[in-house]
């Protein structure tokens, strides 16, 4: 979990420059650190703040001028607001989803037990037995 974020610094208010970042942590300690009179636009909670960046930066430098470093952008402050949005919903969808299939395949797993048998070894120790699906046995 972290916060991915879209500000202007007030140095750069007059040019329409605008800088992405990331946090891992879930507050304002970074952004805040830009200054009283930082313009901050978006701040995002998602589950990996660092993907996000990532693919914030590599969709920013298609669509918008790169400039004074790695993640400072020049362009309208609308379109990037909208675009930076986009990403951050859809990676936050795709990891719920991933969420929802782990949570799945555990309730899967654990249905086999209703497939188990016992049988009496040799020793007269009581072992179980279960018989898996060839899809069951990949996820274990």
């Amino acid at each position: 979990m972290g916060i991915v974020y879209l500000l202007q610094p007030y140095r750069y208010s007059k040019k329409n420059i605008y800088k992405i970042g990331m946090s891992r942590k879930n507050n304002l300690d970074r952004p805040n650190n830009y200054g009283s009179n930082t313009i901050i636009y978006l701040i995002m909670n998602c589950e990996n703040s660092l993907q996000a960046e990532n693919r914030i930066r590599k969709v920013f430098r298609k669509k918008f001028k790169n400039c004074l470093g790695y993640d400072y952008f020049q362009g309208d402050i609308h379109q990037m607001k909208k675009e930076f949005s986009k990403i951050v919903f859809e990676l936050n969808e795709k990891s719920l989803k991933k969420k929802k299939n782990l949570k799945s395949h555990h309730t899967k797993t654990s249905n086999i037990s209703n497939k188990k048998r016992k049988r009496s070894d040799s020793d007269d120790e009581d072992v179980e037995y279960v018989d898996l699906t060839t899809e069951e046995f990949q996820y274990l």
